[in-house]
């Protein structure tokens, strides 16, 4: 018997000890195992063999079972585990097994089976006496003794077996097995490229250039392109580049219901060999999708951040669109950076990682400057239409119509006849964000969130955005029982039904999570707009990434400065990346653009800038900002955050963990502790929130005071009491 160490799911941050039986080749590490743990039995991955025990040999359970003959976390990805373990301080069994699909978390077999028939000896001495009385048997069973011991699989066997052989296996004269069967991988040579539909400018040739040099080792490649000017045919290049040396790619995209346009442009490029991964899909068929990868039955993997985490047969090149975007950063559980971790694995598997987006965040600006990254740019746009007019509209000098400023409701009816298409920004899905009492000012609350409860007029609900929670709307003041209560606040749903009023001839399609709440409903809407003339699109930021509407010649941000004050250092950043990327839906055929910004600060630097300087000026002040102040990109973070049903609970928790990093971690110089404070959305679903912040200039000393504290967290005494966790490089402080 040997010991192995294996990452069990539960609070551990090492691997427990489990005893092997020598009879068998100890399985290798990244192999899943079923394992006895706390009185039931659970999958574990295999991390070493033939370590020394920590307890006595006869105290170890052994293990259960070898799910796979093979590895589920090929070298690369359990290397990449190790360090996704290590750097954001999450268990580590958690960690390894986040990286599998949701059914190989479980004991699913990892190589799909199919049923295999084989002849036994009784049914070949009944070969004879079947071919006259039972002829479908006699077929059956002579094809059965040509396959000799191996068998045949019965999507081979002629149709509408399944009953014959029902009744053979009754008989005794056949068995059946389930097997797995290798399927024939194309050769790389028989890859015929689809010509691309115009030719490359010469900003994208030098792109592509650059790309290719550095497809034979790691190299992190950033891709800045204004919007429309042509990323997405330098992915497509970069991509056949790699499968015609027999290589695969990965294309990870912020939100696949955002990006229904860039899977069908891929999939009509490369027919039949592009795989799609994230979270809306069947458990099923997002592993029949990574087993495809993992054995290069398909060649692409275009999906959400977990997408990361798909093995492939023969690596390429890793591509994150919208890099920017922080719908890359997960929230809960293992809260790991999928571009940061794209960039590790790129490193491991020597290949090249690109990082495309027409508004860069600021870490990988950074990053360029101290050239750890290759700049490459696309400036302009392939279109030949103008750049895009941006008009700044002054709300205090404005007669204003349901949060529609008359110059704006003058420039709609302008582009419309002109049968042109409009677009309008509105971050606020819903009628209205608050319900209020004329009389005695009360407002709908959420009992268990420091937030409102937002008016949904077409369902006669009340909806709380944070927690789900739902209350019908009432009739009269539930505090003063009077009749006045009036909705405040622009909703999608409330200037759809503006919009219907002052534009009577004109489609209105609203795009948000409501409108989109059934299956298939998001592509119907979205066909609509690319076939339709004289309408108006309305929607949330599900609109504002993404798509390519080129009969779109006006795109509208009602509520510029939604966001400029908001106590979040890095609002400031999304605001300037929100209005470039909404501006970049208007002119993107051969029609002009315009963009019209409505304002209550028109003055306001950070807009001013950006309507005259562009987005990286804009950006460029904003980081300035960060430098002096010693935030991030240039020092680390550590959040440490606590949830509790009573406040005092979640700030005495946080109390401890400052006084243990006062007291027994002093030692570390330049480490900063700030807090505990309440969470900027203090109260969320029953749970009060508070956090800790640690803050440094060298990350180092991040990670070690982090590897002596993580252990004595749970000793603290209320732990138990608390939902702790533990956020590297946040990215939200709600």
């Amino acid at each position: 018997m040997t010991v192995l160490q294996i990452a069990v799911p539960g609070p551990f941050m090492h691997g427990l000890d489990y005893l092997f039986d020598l009879k068998e080749h100890p399985p290798s590490p990244g192999t899943r195992v079923t394992v006895p743990l706390r009185g039931k039995d659970v999958t574990g991955i295999v991390l070493k063999s033939g370590v020394s025990a920590q307890i006595p040999r006869d105290r170890l359970s052994p293990i259960k079972a070898v799910i796979d003959p093979q590895a589920a976390l090929t070298p690369p990805l359990f290397k990449l585990g190790l360090w996704i373990h290590q750097y954001y301080h999450f268990p580590l069994g958690e960690t390894l097994l986040t990286m599998l699909p949701p059914q190989l978390r479980r004991d699913k077999p990892l190589e799909k089976t199919f049923p295999c028939w084989t002849l036994t000896e009784r049914g070949q001495n009944a070969i004879e006496t079947t071919a006259k009385k039972a002829p479908r048997q006699h077929e059956l069973l002579l094809i059965l003794r040509t396959a000799g011991e191996n068998g045949q699989f019965q999507h081979e066997l002629p149709e509408n077996s399944s009953a014959i052989l029902r009744t053979l296996l009754e008989k005794g004269w056949v068995s059946r097995t389930e097997r797995s069967f290798t399927v024939c991988i194309p050769e790389s040579h028989q890859y015929t490229p689809i010509p691309a539909p115009y030719p490359l400018t010469a900003a994208q040739l030098h792109a592509l250039d650059a790309i290719e040099e550095h497809l034979a080792h790691f190299r992190c490649l950033v891709l800045e392109g204004v919007t429309g000017s042509g990323k997405t045919e330098v992915y497509i290049q970069a991509i056949q580049k790699c499968l015609q040396a027999g290589k695969q790619a990965l294309l990870l995209v912020p939100e696949i219901s955002l990006t229904r346009q860039l899977i069908a442009q891929f999939k009509q490029r490369f027919p039949n060999l592009v795989a799609v991964s994230h979270s809306g899909m069947t458990d099923a068929l997002r592993l029949e999708n990574w087993i495809a990868m993992r054995t290069q039955q398909k060649s692409i993997m275009i999906g959400t951040r977990s997408a990361i985490f798909t093995p492939l047969k023969s690596p390429g090149i890793f591509i994150i669109d919208e890099e920017h975007d922080i719908s890359y950063k997960q929230q809960d559980g293992l809260r790991y950076h999928a571009r940061d971790v794209a960039i590790m694995r790129a490193k491991y598997e020597s290949i090249p990682v690109v990082l495309g987006s027409a508004t860069l965040s600021g870490e990988t600006i950074v990053n360029m400057t101290r050239q750890h990254y290759q700049y490459l740019s696309l400036p302009h746009r392939i279109s030949t239409a103008p750049a895009p007019i941006i008009r700044m509209v002054d709300m205090n000098r404005q007669a204003i119509r349901s949060g529609l400023s008359q110059v704006l409701i003058n420039a709609i009816r302008e582009h419309l006849a002109n049968a042109h298409q409009v677009l309008l920004f509105l971050n606020q899905r819903g009628y209205a964000p608050v319900l209020f009492c004329q009389h005695c000012q009360w407002k709908a609350e959420c009992p268990s969130c420091s937030a409102n409860m937002v008016l949904h007029k077409k369902q006669g609900r009340l909806i709380c955005h944070h927690c789900g929670r739902q209350e019908k709307l009432p009739q009269k003041c539930p505090n003063c029982q009077l009749e006045g209560l009036l909705p405040v606040g622009q909703g999608t749903e409330r200037l759809e039904e503006t919009l219907q009023h002052l534009f009577p001839d004109s489609e209105i399609i609203r795009i948000d999570r409501d409108s989109t709440r059934h299956r298939g409903r998001l592509d119907e809407l979205l066909e609509s707009v690319q076939s339709g003339e004289n309408q108006i699109l309305l929607g949330t930021q599900m609109l504002s990434k993404g798509h390519h509407f080129p009969n779109v010649s006006l795109s509208v941000i009602l509520n510029a400065d939604q966001g400029l004050f908001s106590p979040d250092f890095r609002a400031t950043e999304r605001v300037l990346q929100l209005i470039t990327q909404v501006s970049g839906r208007a002119g993107r055929g051969e029609k002009p653009g315009e963009i019209i910004l409505q304002s209550w600060h028109p003055d306001h630097p950070v807009l001013q800038t950006l309507i005259q300087r562009g987005y990286r000026e804009g950006l460029q002040n904003c980081l300035q900002e960060r430098q002096h102040a010693g935030l991030p990109p240039y020092a680390a973070l550590i959040l440490i955050r606590a949830e509790a049903r009573r406040r005092v609970i979640a700030e005495s928790f946080l109390q401890q963990v400052a006084e243990i990093c006062d007291q027994d971690l002093s030692h570390e110089n330049g480490l900063q502790i700030l807090g505990p404070a309440p969470a900027l959305m203090e109260k969320r679903a029953g749970y009060f929130s508070a956090q800790l912040m640690l803050r440094s200039n060298q990350r180092r000393i991040l990670q070690k005071t982090m590897q002596g504290l993580y252990p004595k967290l749970s000793k603290i005494p209320n732990a138990r009491k608390v939902r702790w966790s533990i956020d590297v490089d946040p990215v939200s402080f709600g």
